[in-house]
């Protein structure tokens, strides 16, 4: 991998398309931030906000101080609009979907961090209420021994229901790089000794894993969701569909077993920034060779004028930067 796609940039800001299995920033190579250097070597991008390692879609940099400064306050404050697509285990209903245009399904659940007696002390969880030993009479589990419970609001969209194709499973890019969970199917475990599960490692063709003619009539199940975090918890989206009972697909943490595909099924799939007045720097954006952009929508907002938002909302007027990064989930999933 030696160049990453930019959905947008000007003076102030720096939209990209996230590839999936590759850090914002650390050791290992390549990173968001390694591959950002050689696009613009000597100059300071700052990081504003978070996506996991898994995850591929729309991250945001700013170039200078003062909107480092701003953005950060907009994510503090829930002002950006982030909407995710996934990949999820099982057909997701929701109730009134049969009458409704994607109705929303609201999940409520606040998040924590494992504690030391749970184990998997790097997991996220949603809290349970404690259980009574009556033989010792103490309570176990639930919120014991968790320091920090944060609210957490997600909405969820179904968007189509279906069964995974045979691409869910192909390797297209370096199989190093795709983390999984050791299983009987040949997998091996580089670097050696390592405890941590981002780098367990399966070097093997996965287009097999779920073949109809090895399987029979064996089938994935799976639900193409919208998904709307309205908090910003740590593996937030992660954690609530694994509540709900439908973890997304391919997700090392919580997808238990793990379905064995190319990747985790979650795509940060649209980003806006509500920006009155904001100025742009240019019309579009370009590589640094000068070459058209990519192909991805953005809408930017000149000083004083007024933008149509996404699809769904035509007669919403919206003023500031709104952009969305391509995705393949549509060609994981065969209809049901």
């Amino acid at each position: 991998m030696h160049a990453i796609d930019v959905i947008y940039e000007d003076a102030n800001i720096i939209i990209v398309n996230k590839p999936p299995d590759v850090g914002i920033d650390g050791l290992i190579d390549p990173t968001v931030r390694s591959l950002l250097e050689q696009r613009y070597p000597g100059e300071t991008l700052r990081n504003v906000h978070q996506l996991d390692h898994a995850t591929s879609g729309c991250y945001c940099l700013a170039r200078t101080p003062e909107m480092a400064r701003r953005l950060s306050k907009m994510f503090e404050r829930r002002k950006v609009e982030k909407t995710y697509l996934a990949l999820v285990q099982g057909w997701v209903t929701i109730d009134g979907d049969e009458n409704s245009h994607h109705p929303v399904l609201e999940i409520h659940a606040p998040i924590t961090a494992r504690s030391k007696e749970q184990g998997e002390w790097w997991k996220m969880c949603v809290p349970t209420a404690p259980t009574h030993d009556e033989s010792t009479g103490r309570e176990s589990g639930g919120h014991r021994g968790i320091v920090q419970q944060k609210s957490a609001t997600t909405h969820v969209r179904v968007l189509q229901r279906g069964y995974l194709t045979a691409r869910a499973f192909d390797i297209h890019d370096d199989p190093r790089r795709i983390p999984t969970l050791p299983s009987s199917m040949t997998s091996e475990l580089i670097p050696r000794g390592t405890t941590d599960p981002r780098y367990w490692l399966a070097p093997m063709d996965r287009r097999n894993a779920f073949d109809k003619e090895e399987q029979g009539d064996r089938r994935v199940k799976a639900t193409l969701v919208m998904l709307t975090p309205l908090t910003g918890r740590r593996h937030q989206l992660r954690v609530h569909m694994q509540h709900i009972g439908h973890p997304i697909i391919g997700d090392y943490h919580y997808q238990v077993p793990m379905t064995p595909t190319s990747r985790m099924m979650l795509h940060a799939w649209r980003i806006g920034f509500p920006m009155p007045k904001y100025r742009r720097c240019q019309s579009s954006p370009t590589s640094r060779n000068g070459e058209a952009g990519s192909g991805v929508t953005v809408e930017v907002c000149e000083e004083g004028t007024v933008l149509t938002s996404h699809e769904g909302a035509a007669n919403e007027k919206r003023e500031g930067i709104f952009a969305e990064s391509p995705h393949s989930f549509h060609e994981f999933l065969q209809a049901a």
